[in-house]
This record gives C-alpha cells, sequence and structure tokens, in this order.
C-alpha cells in the first residue's frame, strides 16, 4: 500500500487552454456500489469508518434506475481507510479519493481508480509506443481492449473487474508522472467519471413551439445518427438500428442491445421513432427525424453501474467515425475536461461529424458557497452552472433542457417543480450555451421487454438534457441530409441562425465562428426551428 504522500494534493484535469486543477479533499473518498441504494439506504450505511460527506452531492438514482455511488467521509486520511472499504464489506465496488476545483467549483469529483489515458503525437514512432506499454507493464498496467487509435490514445488498466476497475488511484497518478515526459507522448492523464444526468424535477421556464413541418422526413438510405448510451432495444418496433458497437467489450454486440437500460431507448424515440400504435391500441411517439437509421454505441452498463468516463466517450465517438456517422448525440455529462475527449471532437470535425451534448442537470440539493439551494428563488452561482463536459467543448452543439411554466410565465429567473418530485434540477447554462430544447415530460420508446420505465412500448414521462439532446440530434440529421457536403461547423451554423430567443429574454450579442446574434446564458440562441434550418 502506498504512503500516503503519494496521494496527490493535485491533479491536472485536461490539457492546453482547457485545464482544471484540483485539490484533494482530506478524509473524503468516491464510494461505489454492486446493488441498487436509495440516498438514505447510502445514508445508513455501516461501513467501518465510513459516513456520509456532508453538504456534498449523491450520485443517485438515474431515473428511476440503479443507485451506485456517492461521496464518503473516512474517519481517517489514510490509503488503507480506501482498501478497507472494498475488502471489508460486500457492497462496495470501489473507491477513490475525491477532489474539488481549485477555481471555486465546490462540486466533488474523482478519478477513475487506476486508470490512465495516453495519447500520442503524430510524429510518435512505434518504438515510443512500446516503450510507453513497457513502462506500463513494469507499474502493473496494461492496455486496455478499448479501440482509440483515431486519437491516438490507448488506456493503460490496472485491476479491472468487469466495467469499473478496483486499481489504485495512487499508482495511475504516479504512471501518469511518468508517462508524460516519454517520447511521443502529446499527453497522459487520469480519467474522471461521467454521469447519465436524466433526472426528474424542475426546469428554466421557456415557452417552446415545436413541431416538425409536414413531409420533411429522412431518407431511409439517409445519413445515419449515433447514439452514446448506456444499452438499446435493438428490437423495439418503433425503432431502426444499425450494427452498433459496445465501447465495453469491443468484442460482443450484445451488450449494445442491453434493455436494462431504458435511458438509450428513450433518447433513441425522440430522435428517430416512427408513428405507429402500441400494441395496447395507444398512439405511440413520433421523433424529430422518423425512421433514420441509428447507430448503437454502448458507453456504460446499468448492471451494476450507469457511471462512465471521459475516454469511453472518445471511444465512442471514435467508432461513430468508424461506422460512418453524420451526427453524434450525447446524453451524458461530466465535471472535467480530457484531453483524449477533446481529440476526438477534433477528429469528428475534420470528417464533417456534427456532435450534439446535453448541457448537464443540476442538483439543486448540491452545495454553493455553503448554502444548499431550495426552490426559493435563488439562481446558483456561476461555478455551479458552468456547462459540463462535452457539451463545453466550442466544436459541440451544447443542448439546454426547457419547457413551459404551468402559469404561462417565461420570467427568467423563476424555477418550479413538477410532478411533486423531490429531487428538484435544472438545465445547466452559461457562456458555453447554444440552444435550448424540450426537457420536460417527454413521451418516447420503451425498452420491451426488460428493466424499463413502464411496462410497455412507451414512456411518458422522459425529462432533462438527456431528452433535450436526441431533439437538436434529430433536427441536425435533417439539414445534413439537406446539405450533404457542407462542413460541421455550417451545419451549426444553420441551426444557430434557425434559433429564436423566447419570450422576454434581454437578449446580448454573441459571436462565435458558427453564429452571430442575440444570446443569452440560460437559452443561448433560443429554440431551434427546424423548417428554417433546412431552408436553402
Amino acid at each position: 500500500m502506498p504512503e500516503l504522500d503519494q496521494y496527490p494534493n493535485e491533479i491536472i484535469a485536461g490539457s492546453g487552454e482547457d485545464t482544471a486543477v484540483l485539490v484533494r479533499q482530506p478524509n473524503v473518498a468516491l464510494v461505489g456500489y454492486l446493488t441498487e441504494k436509495t440516498e438514505e439506504e447510502f445514508k445508513d450505511f455501516a461501513g467501518p469508518g465510513f459516513r456520509p460527506a456532508e453538504g456534498t452531492p449523491f450520485l443517485g438514482r438515474v431515473g428511476s434506475l440503479t443507485t451506485l455511488a456517492g461521496f464518503a467521509s473516512l474517519d481517517t486520511d489514510t490509503p488503507e481507510a480506501l482498501e478497507d472499504l472494498i475488502g471489508s464489506v460486500d457492497d462496495v465496488r470501489f473507491a477513490s479519493p475525491a477532489y474539488v476545483a481549485s477555481d471555486g467549483d465546490p462540486r466533488l469529483v474523482a478519478p477513475v481508480p487506476g486508470l490512465v489515458v495516453v495519447g500520442f503525437t503524430n510524429d510518435a514512432t512505434e518504438d515510443d509506443r512500446e516503450a510507453v506499454a513497457e513502462a506500463a507493464a513494469a507499474s502493473g498496467f496494461e492496455q486496455d481492449p478499448t479501440d482509440l487509435d483515431l486519437i491516438a490514445a490507448i488506456r493503460l488498466v490496472s485491476g479491472f473487474d468487469d466495467d469499473l476497475p478496483t486499481g489504485e488511484p495512487a499508482a495511475a497518478m504516479l504512471l501518469r508522472d511518468r508517462l508524460e515526459h516519454m517520447p511521443g507522448v502529446a499527453f497522459a492523464e487520469i480519467d474522471w467519471l461521467v454521469i447519465n444526468p436524466q433526472r426528474p424535477g424542475i426546469t428554466k421556464g421557456v415557452v417552446l413551439e415545436f413541431e416538425l413541418p409536414a413531409g420533411l422526413m429522412p431518407h431511409p438510405r439517409g445519413p445515419a445518427a449515433a447514439m452514446l448510451d448506456g444499452g438499446f432495444d435493438l428490437n423495439h418496433p418503433a425503432l431502426t438500428f444499425e450494427p452498433g458497437h459496445d465501447v465495453l467489450d469491443p468484442s460482443s454486440t450484445v451488450g449494445v442491445g442491453d434493455t436494462k437500460d431504458p435511458h438509450g431507448t428513450a433518447c433513441a424515440g425522440i430522435l428517430a421513432a416512427t408513428p405507429r400504435t402500441a400494441s395496447n391500441g395507444q398512439p405511440g411517439s413520433v421523433g424529430v427525424a422518423p425512421g433514420a437509421r441509428l447507430i448503437p454505441i454502448r458507453v456504460y452498463s446499468a448492471n451494476p453501474t450507469s457511471l462512465s468516463d471521459s475516454s469511453k466517450l472518445a471511444a465512442g465517438i471514435t467508432a461513430a467515425l468508424q461506422r460512418d456517422a453524420k451526427v453524434i448525440s450525447i446524453s451524458l455529462a461530466g465535471y472535467k475536461p480530457s484531453a483524449a475527449l477533446n481529440g476526438a471532437i477534433e477528429k469528428a470535425e475534420m470528417a464533417g461529424v456534427v456532435i450534439v451534448a446535453g448541457s448537464g442537470n443540476l442538483e439543486l440539493a448540491e452545495v454553493t458557497n455553503g448554502q444548499t439551494l431550495i426552490n426559493n428563488g435563488q439562481e446558483p452561482s456561476a461555478p455551479m452552472c458552468d456547462l459540463q463536459y462535452p457539451a463545453r467543448y466550442g466544436k459541440v452543439l451544447a443542448v439546454g433542457a426547457a419547457t413551459t411554466l404551468s402559469d404561462g410565465s417565461i420570467s427568467r429567473v423563476k424555477w418550479e417543480h413538477t410532478k411533486n418530485r423531490n429531487n428538484p434540477w435544472l438545465s445547466h447554462y452559461g457562456n458555453n450555451l447554444d440552444l435550448v430544447a424540450p426537457g420536460i415530460g417527454i413521451f418516447t420508446t420503451d425498452p420491451v421487454p426488460g428493466t424499463s420505465y413502464t411496462p410497455g412500448e412507451y414512456f411518458k414521462d422522459f425529462e432533462g438534457t438527456s431528452a433535450s439532446t436526441p431533439y437538436v440530434a434529430g433536427i441536425a440529421l435533417l439539414v445534413r441530409q439537406a446539405f450533404p457536403n457542407e462542413s460541421a461547423a455550417e451545419i451549426r451554423g444553420r441551426i444557430l441562425r434557425s434559433c429564436h430567443l423566447p419570450g422576454t429574454y434581454v437578449a446580448t450579442l454573441r459571436i462565435i465562428p458558427e453564429h452571430s446574434g442575440d444570446w443569452h446564458p440560460e437559452v443561448g440562441f433560443g429554440v431551434p426551428d427546424v423548417q428554417a434550418a433546412v431552408a436553402p
């Protein structure tokens, strides 16, 4: 077991201009679980020397699914305490030190234990790559089968067990420090957890008028959209799937069709469900681009966990490019930058592929300046609202979730509970937000059969930036079909130019390479108009 000083007090996340300095928090760890656990059960957990960390967010339920991770305090700040959590309690899957950004953002984050991502320079030789592999092997690490060739990166893992590693975080950090100075290495970084952001609750008030014009349908042999998610019902009668890819197990296609996680199927329906009558005689849902070809790419598993990491998203983008996707929809979000993920986005941009990602959902139970936010009209401070990754990257269409308030108002500072749920949230907003789309009470497809939101073929209550993202991805697919030779930036520009600010939002001028016009930090350029976006 390494000495305490081998756990660095600071970690640099990302690379170049897009970096974050993270500071280790004494006596705090991220703990992951094997079995479903509610927040109350997490609080009552009886592990030795263990208690919930006060004033920190719980990574709890993903929709109504599995609760597998939360932040915990340890009675003593020793490496042995982390190992004891894994070894002495059957329900604990992994434990990792927790960090907080030095810029004042109070959210705790944690490195994926035992995982290092390495990117090589364009002139790296085979000898350089072999030297990295040998250095990793000497430290007890080996290359993960995840294919990241298109971004010239590999994942070096240690102690993997199924989907999440149980390796020693300190060993990964020491290896990172060694590798980043070797010839041919562009970057070496610790990977960071990414969560599925679909949450029920409250959202910003925005009046939405969104209707697909008659006759605007995707061609059956038109461009395909890749969806990075946790699993899909490949046999759903309203959806058309192409051969996909399982990042967790590249040799398998079974995991891609995992119906234990309804999230991917729900997102797919918003993008591309064809109108049909359900088996119970009720109307079905219809997607923005009904009947469009979908490429399912699994980047996390709902069993046993709904957590992913940045390099798996990078691998998912790589797989989408290899399968000739023209649009990539990502209803996932992480708190910290990643050189590997940014590299994959750059490759997609060069290939003319439009990436659409959700801004992320902010839990109002998270703490800002020591104050827990309730539905009292307060807005979180700027660091709490900043967009998450990959939406925060400039070459990604960043989508916020929005809805109409029940009283018809569009006050830009008003929050509203919906459906009397106790887990309020709002859509992240800020400087990088591009636009908003529907994100509350969305009717969409559901796995049949499987562990699902509802027992039938359709689910009437899908919410969050997970829902708004495939709306915009569907629009991007229709625009790409209409303008097959345009660049990714030109497609983004057409979509953004179609947007209008809703209601009484007071606009400011925003100038970006794709578009210059009226913009507001809560709604970006506003609500998209698909008919205007596809106009010549």
